[in-house]
């Protein structure tokens, strides 16, 4: 028998400007201890607790891509939630927003 649906490869992960950043700078401090993106100069540009959450997940997961994956992963449960939030709060407090069209 046939199925009518054929597979199709998920797309491609990819991560642009910040993404790669928050990765190796927690790779790096998973390694040495140093907050640091090239190894030797000491850094504090980024965001605190995205930055901790991302060191965390680069404890457990040492490959780059697996690294990356378990990122989005997180990412996107953490807006999920944010929108699970807005949204109780616009049906608590019966306000909804008006799109113009």
């Amino acid at each position: 028998m046939h199925s009518r649906f054929r597979f199709v490869r998920p797309p491609k992960l990819t991560a642009i400007d910040d993404g790669f950043y928050y990765l190796r700078v927690a790779s790096i401090f998973v390694r040495s201890g140093a907050w640091t993106y090239d190894g030797v100069t000491i850094t504090n540009g980024f965001h605190p607790l995205w930055e901790l959450a991302v060191t965390g997940l680069a404890a457990v997961f040492r490959d780059e891509m697996a690294l990356l994956r378990a990122t989005y992963a997180l990412s996107w449960a953490l807006q999920g939630i944010g929108l699970a939030f807005l949204l109780r709060a616009f049906v608590a407090t019966g306000v909804y927003p008006v799109w113009p069209g």
